[in-house]
Formats: C-alpha cells, structure tokens, sequence
C-alpha cells in the first residue's frame, strides 16, 4: 500500500509541476520546484484537514518555492530568463499568457486552467482577494490587447 507522500506525489505531481513552470518557465526548475515542495511535505508532516487543504498546501509551497528559484536564478545569471517558453506546440492564447508579468500569469493559471475561486487564489498565494481580482482584471486587459493585435 502506497505511504501518504506517494499518494500525494501521484495525485498533484503534474498539477504542481505546470503551476511551477508558469512561473519559472523552465521545466528543471519547476521539476526542482516541485521536489522542494514534496521535501517540505516530508520533512514538515503538516496535518492536513482534506485533500483539497493539502493541494493548497502543494500548490502554496510550489510557487513560492519557484518564486524563489527565479529571484536565486535572476540574481545569479548575467543573462534575463526568457519570455516566452521553446516548446513545440503552443496557441496563439498559450503564448499570450506566457508573455503576461509572472503574477498574472500565476493567476490566470489557477484560476482559469486550475479552477480556482478568487478566494481559493488569494489564499495559496497569501494576497487579499481584491489584489487577486485586480490581477485577473489586468491580465485580461492585457491578453485581449495581445491577442487582438495578432488577428
């Protein structure tokens, strides 16, 4: 029978995984960001109520985890992280988000790729909800401005 952390590893590992490289953009980093989150699950044993306060939990520590990836890595290289991702295969609304400011583009993600109420968002990302709102607002803005310019 599978321990708590491998259920956890199967069940979110690709969730955090994709909400990591929406801030890192880089797929090592997000793998490492996601390693550090599962770390910290191991090494801290939090309790948790249900599985939806331990996807919180996840998803908290991931970005957060990422976020500090990318100062670390920004601080540490000469050269800028690229914009937009070099991948294979991406819409023209993908490329769009991927070219949004790293907050709105986390809030794009979990809100509208992930599901997540403005309050949930405000919650894993520790911003009052109004800020949340405002973000998804903006980000809107500016992707219809984006995308409007390439039809």
């Amino acid at each position: 029978m599978p321990s708590e952390i491998e259920q956890a590893v199967e069940k979110y590992s690709d969730l955090l995984l994709r909400a990591a490289y929406i801030v890192l953009q880089s797929t090592q980093d997000a793998q490492d960001a996601v390693q550090e989150a599962f770390l910290k699950r191991m090494t801290h044993a939090p309790h948790f109520r249900d599985a939806e306060h331990e996807k919180a939990w996840l998803l908290r520590v991931t970005i957060n985890t990422a976020k500090n990836i990318r100062r670390t890595n920004s601080r540490n290289s000469e050269t800028p992280l690229p914009d937009i991702p070099i991948t294979e295969k991406h819409d023209d609304l993908l490329d769009a988000v991927f070219r949004l400011p790293t907050p709105y583009r986390t809030v794009i993600f979990l809100y509208y790729y992930e599901g997540y109420s403005i309050r949930e968002i405000a919650r894993i990302l520790s911003v009052a909800q109004g800020t949340v709102g405002t973000r998804l607002a903006r980000a809107r803005t500016q992707l219809k401005t984006m995308i409007g310019e390439e039809l």
